[in-house]
């Protein structure tokens, strides 16, 4: 019994901290409570509880060697996360309403107490051991089911009765187990960034073929979904995702990611027009369907990786020791420099100038998505403006700590009103923009420490990725995440994942 007890002790030391991600990964996406209601305290008190008995669990294994362990894995910019917790403190001691900040429920579970729990996922993950790639496969699969779940949804199959006890009108706003389309449409593009990212660098076949399999569903998943946001991390990996590939096998594997995406799009724009029970798209997701544009971006990768084998092929029979993909990542640059600065000049032009395209075209439906005006992103615009307004006039200890952890709604009670040129929902709780919700919550110094924790963390991990090929695919994948969050709202349940995949990438690079 003793010898049992004994190995069962030490299989728990070496895998609790896999097992605890493993049931992350897979159970969150697929928990749900009473169908789609109540998904997001489900999936909140899911996080919770888990964390919770696994951080007691790491306490457990862990306490006779807690000095050490605290000591591994962090890095001196680590106290920048230090800083945010401390700001999450102050801002929740003097708020008007300390006990609703600290447990988030007057908004959307984003008190102090989440903070707590996210610094217990982060101590789990980061003063672990080497970590497998093994926990990414249940992953992957729990979210295939998800993806599939919403694609049938978008063409009008309901499985599981989701939609039984909704409105006609509120159906089109919710997919899968994801809950709102802006989650499933984030979460989704989350999932093919991060598998995109490892099938450009994996190098066994079996798991190139899981993880190309994985992106391909999640393709399918953002081209289904009416919502604009999980697009920007698609487009930024389509962008900038070839700064990955070290060698023309990784761009290979770039290439496969743009024409699985290009596919995705392409086959959604047919399904569309011939399933009469698909839900009608809009946005972005309505320009991609209905243009040449997914193909033309990868009939140009494809000849783009042709020519460079065609170049590999001519320097290896010249006896050229030179490095073939250099030459092609030189005119990738170009491209992607020409985009980019014509990126930032269509938006100046737009936004800072008299100029209007009118008409149906694609030309047209840029202009006017890029425009910030206040009905800019379902009235998004508008309320960047009003909380803009709103932390210009708060007092310097507030500019400096915020108002308290999930206290905006209390903020925008006072600040937001409906008028007739902006119709605005009956409750409006988050900025719909991370950085000025963590500005108006957590202040500016919580703001700058809590990005700057995350875009160092990213670009330490960036650096070593050719010797630590997952630290650069969590690092890339955050990065984009990030970025979306600039127009999405901030919930935690679709925040946690992309979290534990940074604390992740973090242990990776030790």
């Amino acid at each position: 019994m003793r010898s049992i007890m004994t190995i069962g002790g030490k299989w728990i030391r070496e895998h609790y901290v896999s097992v605890y991600l493993i049931v992350v990964f897979s159970g969150l996406p697929l928990y749900l409570h009473d169908k789609l209601y109540d998904i997001s305290a489900a999936k909140f008190s899911y996080i919770v509880y888990v964390t919770l008995s696994f951080f007691i669990v790491w306490l457990l294994v862990e306490n006779k060697h807690l000095k050490d362990i605290l000591r591994r894995g962090w890095e001196k910019k680590d106290i920048l996360y230090g800083i945010f917790l401390f700001c999450a403190v102050i801002s929740t001691v003097v708020c008007d309403y300390p006990a609703k900040a600290f447990t988030g429920s007057a908004g959307r579970n984003l008190g102090l107490f989440t903070c707590i729990i996210y610094a217990c996922a982060a101590l789990i993950v980061i003063t672990a051991g080497s970590l497998s790639d093994q926990v990414f496969f249940p992953w992957g699969l729990a979210s295939c089911v998800v993806g599939v779940i919403g694609i049938l949804n978008h063409f009008g199959i309901d499985p599981f009765g989701f939609f039984e006890r909704m409105y006609d009108y509120q159906i089109p706003l919710f997919m899968s187990t994801m809950g709102n389309v802006d989650f499933f449409s984030g979460y989704m593009a989350f999932v093919f960034v991060f598998f995109g990212c490892l099938l450009i660098k994996e190098k066994i076949v079996w798991k190139r073929i899981f993880y190309g399999g994985v992106a391909a569903v999640a393709a399918f998943s953002v081209s289904c979904c009416r919502a604009d946001c999980g697009y920007i991390m698609i487009i930024l990996f389509a962008v900038f995702g070839w700064m990955l590939a070290d060698s023309m096998d990784e761009m290979l594997g770039f290439v496969l990611c743009i024409c699985e995406i290009s596919t995705a799009i392409a086959v959604t724009g047919w399904m569309n027009c011939k399933v009469t029970s698909a839900i009608s798209l809009d946005g972005v997701g309505l320009l991609l369907t209905t243009s040449c544009i997914p193909a033309v971006i990868a009939a140009f990768c494809i000849l783009l990786f042709v020519a460079g084998l065609f170049l590999n092929h001519h320097l290896m029979d010249s006896g050229s020791t030179n490095c073939h993909a250099l030459r092609v990542k030189k005119v990738v640059e170009l491209v992607v420099l020409i985009l980019v600065i014509g990126g930032i000049a269509v938006f100046c032009v737009t936004n800072f100038t008299n100029l209007c395209v009118k008409g149906d075209g694609v030309l047209s439906m840029i202009f006017q998505k890029l425009k910030i005006t206040d009905d800019f992103g379902a009235t998004r615009g508008y309320v960047w403006r009003k909380t803009i307004e709103y932390y210009c006039k708060l007092p310097v200890k507030n500019k400096i700590f915020g108002i308290g952890p999930d206290m905006a709604i209390f903020a925008y009670d006072s600040i937001l009103y409906v008028n007739p040129t902006v119709d605005l929902p009956a409750v409006f709780n988050n900025a719909h923009n991370e950085l000025l919700q963590l500005l108006l919550t957590h202040g500016l110094l919580g703001v700058l420490s809590y990005y700057g924790w995350i875009i160092s963390s990213a670009i330490s991990m960036l650096k070593v990725r050719r010797e630590k090929t997952l630290a650069g695919a969590c690092a890339f994948s955050v990065l984009c995440y990030l970025a979306m969050m600039q127009v999405c709202v901030n919930v935690v349940y679709l925040t946690f994942i992309p979290f534990l995949i940074l604390c992740i990438g973090k242990n990776s690079k030790i």
